[in-house]
């Protein structure tokens, strides 16, 4: 029996003795094993709500496997769930969804992220900027690099390309 089915047999005999799994038992699992759905809709139905953790988890899940829509979805019903987006949650999701040619969804992730003050690295703003300028939307990106270049954060580490500028 490998390493994932023994935590789900335990999870199994925890529940078949009265013992209600936490949260903390959930998030465990989905981070460690990021591959059964099940456990969300298990927690679903558990006392408990899912928090940032379980959420993060999920989304950084979805997109590690390509599957925006579903990110799309968690973090949807994140924000549904009153939950605040941390910089792991932009961290994760704003590279997927450039991946998937969202600049747009990318550039809102981008704006709520330095709004809220959880700087994502310089590296996913350009990235972002970049994708912006090859769909020629340049004043989007123009806009995205002040709102950046505001903070301190971003002065040194983000370039328009000359010929933009």
């Amino acid at each position: 029996m490998g390493k994932w089915e023994n935590a789900r047999s335990m999870l199994d005999e925890m529940e078949k003795n009265g013992v209600e799994p936490s949260l903390i038992t959930f998030n465990t699992l989905l981070n460690g094993f990021y591959r059964d759905v099940e456990l969300v809709e298990q927690l679903g139905n558990n006392r408990e709500k899912p928090n940032l953790i379980t959420y993060n988890v999920l989304i950084k899940w979805y997109c590690n496997n390509g599957n925006l829509d579903e990110a799309k979805s968690v973090y949807d019903n994140m924000l549904k769930s009153d939950i605040v987006p941390d910089w792991f949650t932009f961290e994760a999701f704003i590279p997927c969804v450039c991946e998937k040619g969202d600049f747009g969804l990318a550039l809102k992730l981008c704006e709520e992220s330095i709004g809220s003050n959880c700087h994502v690295s310089a590296c996913i703003v350009q990235v972002v900027v970049d994708g912006l300028l090859k769909e020629s939307k340049v004043e989007e990106a123009k806009g995205l690099m002040e709102i950046a270049q505001s903070k301190k954060y971003y002065r040194l580490k983000l370039k328009m390309p000359q010929e933009i500028e």
